[in-house]
């Protein structure tokens, strides 16, 4: 039987998101580099122009990795050994930041999945945390997602509220001002007559407004109205891209 501790360091340095990284795409489009971050900060073969660029640097960098396939979208060229090894490579325009983070949330790959982000600093990789539920989604080094280093989607809450915004048909814009008239009354910024007043102004009714299931963060409700208005499927782990 294999002790407790060895049990516990291995499952820990499984699931080590930077070296998960480099074990999936690290050494296949860095083969030679001496250690993660080396292969995270050095210029790359342009996709496109006869250059080299460093991923994060001129565009954002963006990953999904799991058991299922490695995933990147990035302005590198993608080299002989990446469709081998199970690596797709694509540019970074070819899928936006709100319809990469949607794809993953509304049909994700089997955990453990690193979702993750490179900025302009290489310094992204230090937020970078495993999945390990499909219930609670992580998006690592968001730097250049929705202005943190670490967003936490709970996935039940955020489908709820795909499908709130899919049969109500109701504007996001509604949704938040009332959140902030609401936010700036319980400041006392608000009277409450002047509250209601501004309310009553929306487009929304207040009754339909308070049928919203309640997910709190802004960016996390601005990613459902999104889901619910534009989303359709693409390859993000789940499914093979050929």
């Amino acid at each position: 039987m294999v002790p407790r501790d060895r049990t516990y360091k291995a499952m820990t340095e499984l699931l080590n998101p930077l070296d998960y990284w480099w074990q999936r795409v690290g050494v296949v489009i860095a083969p030679d580099a001496p250690t993660p971050m080396d292969a995270i900060l050095r210029p790359y073969p342009h996709c496109q122009k006869p250059i080299r660029t460093r991923m994060g640097g001129s565009e954002p960098a963006r990953f999904l990795l799991s058991e299922a396939g490695a995933y990147v979208w990035a302005p590198i060229a993608s080299p002989h050994a990446a469709r081998a090894a199970g690596v797709v490579i694509t540019p970074t325009s070819s899928r936006k930041r709100l319809d990469w983070m949607v794809d993953i949330l509304m049909d994700p790959p089997p955990v453990p999945f690193l979702a993750c982000s490179l900025g302009m600093s290489g310094a992204d990789a230090a937020h970078w945390r495993m999945t390990v539920s499909s219930g609670l989604v992580a998006f690592g080094g968001a730097a250049g997602l929705l202005g943190g280093n670490l967003v936490l989607v709970d996935r039940s809450r955020f489908l709820e509220a795909v499908d709130w915004f899919g049969k109500t048909g109701i504007a996001v814009s509604d949704l938040l001002r009332a959140h902030d008239i609401r936010q700036r009354h319980r400041l006392g910024l608000l009277t409450g007559l002047q509250a209601r007043a501004a309310l009553d102004r929306l487009k929304a009714s207040r009754e339909q407004l308070a049928d919203f299931p309640g997910v709190d963060d802004p960016e996390v409700v601005r990613l459902a109205s999104h889901a619910a208005r534009l989303w359709s499927p693409c390859a993000t782990g789940s499914e093979v891209i050929e």
